[in-house]
């Protein structure tokens, strides 16, 4: 009786890798320490290995081994292998099929876990674009790294489509502990795009913590082109972040608007720095000023004037995405969130 049975779907090629991943495995486990070292030498020659099943052994057995143990070769070949696997360089390998595409899906998984236990800021592109699909926990430590992880975020963002909900939920939680100089760039980034990515949204707004959200999840909500798993997300994180929008007094929120509005007109330009920062005749009527002014006459107890303002914010954010300077997802944070505010008044 053989010692291992292989799976029937094995074909000859795999059951070869199947062998010598787990004589790879066996000799690992081995105490003597020159025995490890040659195993993980060999290991971390695997990793250079053009047949994605080979890699995805010796990536497996990698990650078994106490981070201490690897080497700086080793460490090195992982953060190339990452980058090389998010940026497409890697080369395919020939003999690969359709019935080796969950392979990949592990492989790529094990190798962003193995990658994060590094704790080397320089895997930190190959994460951005790739590794953050792979769980919550990379996302977490890509955000840890704050400001730094701007670049290859917008990165992932307008290179590989496939990640932006990845990216999204990555950015929010960057905001959620980020000083208000990162905030502010990593909201204008989160407020900027056109496609809203329902679902993405909903577990971005939970995991930065973004309260203000909740009166444009409510509405997101509501969109008849949305699929009900889409609105059931929206309206769950909706609900879950209410209590705290309903709890806040109104100059709280107020104030926390207009740091979303100060996001969106971040380095403003064209029209868009019209609506932001305008004036006629000397008189300051711009979204800005007038928020301001609003959140000032709210402090000295003036409701009616600050109401008024904000209605006036609320006239020109409608004009300005009828014309095109703001995007509808943009009009929709600032109007569904200052008519909040109005309601409180």
């Amino acid at each position: 009786m053989p010692l291992v049975t292989l799976p029937h779907a094995l074909r000859p090629r795999a059951a070869y890798v199947f062998c010598r991943a787990l004589s790879i495995v066996i000799g690992v486990m081995l105490s003597a320490p020159a025995v490890r070292a040659q195993s993980i030498d060999s290991l971390t020659a695997a990793l250079g290995s053009s047949a994605l099943l080979v890699r995805a052994s010796a990536v497996e057995s990698l990650n078994r081994l106490p981070v201490s143990a690897l080497p700086s070769a080793t460490r090195d070949a992982l953060i190339a292998l990452l980058e090389r696997e998010a940026t497409g360089t890697q080369p395919v390998d020939p003999e690969a099929t359709a019935d080796d595409d969950e392979a990949w899906g592990e492989y790529i998984i094990g190798l962003a876990e193995v990658v994060q236990q590094l704790g080397d800021s320089r895997a930190l592109r190959g994460l951005c674009l790739l590794g953050i699909q792979t769980s919550r926990s990379a996302q977490e430590y890509v955000a840890s790294f704050g400001a730094q992880a701007i670049a290859p975020l917008r990165e992932a963002w307008s290179t590989k489509p496939t990640s932006r909900p990845s990216v999204i939920t990555t950015l929010a939680l960057v905001a959620k502990s980020a000083d208000s100089t990162t905030r502010l760039v990593v909201l204008q980034t989160l407020l900027a795009p056109d496609d809203t990515f329902p679902i993405a949204i909903a577990d971005a707004a939970i995991a930065g913590n973004l309260f203000g959200l909740v009166p444009f999840l409510d509405s997101l909500a509501r969109a008849p082109d949305l699929s009900p798993i889409a609105q059931g997300a929206l309206q769950e994180a909706a609900d879950t972040l209410r209590p705290q929008l309903t709890s806040i007094p109104a100059p709280q929120l107020l104030a926390e608007y207009e740091g979303l509005l100060a996001a969106i007109c971040h380095n403003a330009s064209g029209a868009l720095q019209g609506y932001c920062e305008s004036s006629e005749n000397g008189i300051e009527n711009s979204a800005k000023h007038l928020l301001a002014s609003s959140a000032q006459h709210v402090q000295q107890g003036f409701t009616n004037q600050a109401r008024q303002e904000l209605e006036q914010v609320v006239a020109r954010t409608v004009n300005a995405v009828s014309a095109g300077t703001l995007t509808a997802w943009q009009g929709i944070v600032i109007i569904t969130g200052l008519q909040q505010v109005i309601a409180r008044l």
